[in-house]
């Protein structure tokens, strides 16, 4: 399994989003609520919860790192 199919991060990790021009969002942490089936074995996905938004986001494992 190719470095880019295998998971990185698990449920209960916290992380912080990559920053980027094109994306608006609060700082700080977001905790990993729990990875999503990778679409078409494409980049593994994963649904995370910040720790000062009220909701769950989805987020490519590329737009993660280790907080």
């Amino acid at each position: 399994m190719s470095e880019k199919l295998s998971e990185k991060f698990r449920a209960g990790q916290v992380v912080r989003l990559c920053r980027s021009p094109y994306r608006v969002t609060s700082s700080g942490d977001y905790t990993i609520v729990r990875s999503l089936p990778s679409e078409d074995g494409g980049e593994v996905a994963y649904r995370v919860k910040g720790l000062l938004e009220p909701y769950e986001r989805v987020v490519r494992h590329s737009e993660i790192e280790r907080a």
